[in-house]
């Protein structure tokens, strides 16, 4: 009786570690995978029809799956085990976290997606952006960022109104929203962010930056601080994005000192050179002021001060 216990024991016993040592999944090790990953983190990937993918966690156990064509975003791996690279991944639609393989001996599960979550993957812009161009947040309320296109996505950051942002991916579509995939260099910050909502445009296009043909050579450029200049009367204008329709939002007197953020950037139809600035009397604006215009001089570096 006990040396039958003893063997039902072990017999359990490989049975469990047998089970481990299918499902827990080890770093990654490209030699021994029997195929080539195609994926990398920060990508996206649709599973291959006609079958769903399961999702897993490392040990193995499962905790749902993601349909044939479903869209997915790479948090983290790649990851190696039986013969099978596996993913860390988020599907927006559903919130599912967990693992999921890449493929295996049969061929390939997941492949490569730039079409974006959601949707369509060339949507039409309603404010006429494209990649490379460069835009501005309209005021107000601050534009929020997501790490992926879709209201479900984590919350990374806000751009404020009149942030002017370097459209570097995009368009694309999810919770009926066009998304865009924005840089800005003033806050070094990456991610994505809504084009508008019903008729309401929360980007717009900057035409023609940062080349100003008739405008005064800038003086400014590769300077990270500037003044306002003490031969001209007024006050400089601090505007909520670089035109001179934009709400004005502050007053730089002259001689009054600031650090330069962002720019030149440039209005062609009026030539007018503009650089996105703090002022250092209130550090807490932040925004658009003009250094020259039509023959004048507004702004100079500050070792000239």
């Amino acid at each position: 009786m006990l040396r039958k216990l003893t063997v039902t024991f072990v017999f359990a016993a490989l049975m469990i570690a047998a089970l481990f040592t299918t499902w827990g999944i080890t770093a990654v090790d490209a030699a021994q995978a029997p195929y080539q990953t195609r994926l990398a983190v920060g990508e996206y990937a649709q599973v291959i029809p006609p079958d769903p993918s399961n999702v897993r966690t490392s040990a193995g156990r499962w905790l749902g799956s993601v349909p044939a064509r479903g869209v997915v975003y790479i948090l983290d791996g790649p990851l190696y085990r039986s013969n099978m690279i596996w993913w860390y991944i988020d599907y927006p639609e559903t919130g599912l976290q967990g693992w999921m393989s890449e493929g295996g001996r049969r061929g390939y599960y997941m492949a490569p997606w730039d079409g974006g979550i959601g949707g369509s993957d060339s949507p039409t812009s309603t404010t006429g952006l494209t990649i490379g161009d460069l835009a501005y947040v309209i005021e107000p309320p601050d534009n929020i960022v997501r790490r992926n296109p879709g209201l479900n996505s984590a919350v990374i950051g806000r751009f404020p109104a009149g942030a002017v942002l370097d459209i570097v991916g995009g368009p694309r579509t999810a919770d009926g929203i066009i998304w865009w995939k924005v840089y800005s260099r003033s806050q070094n910050l990456s991610g994505w962010t809504a084009e508008g909502l019903n008729g309401t445009d929360y980007l717009a296009h900057i035409i023609g930056v940062p080349r100003c043909a008739n405008s005064l050579r800038s003086i400014l450029d590769g300077q990270d601080r500037a003044y306002v200049m003490t031969t001209t009367p007024d006050a400089n204008l601090l505007r909520g994005y670089p035109d001179t329709s934009a709400r004005i939002i502050g007053r730089m007197q002259p001689g009054e000192t600031m650090t330069i953020v962002d720019g030149p950037f440039c209005d062609v139809n009026e030539n007018i050179v503009w650089w996105e600035v703090v002022p250092d009397s209130n550090p807490r604006l932040h925004g658009w002021t003009a250094e020259s215009e039509d023959f004048e001089y507004y702004l100079a570096p500050l070792t000239l001060y």
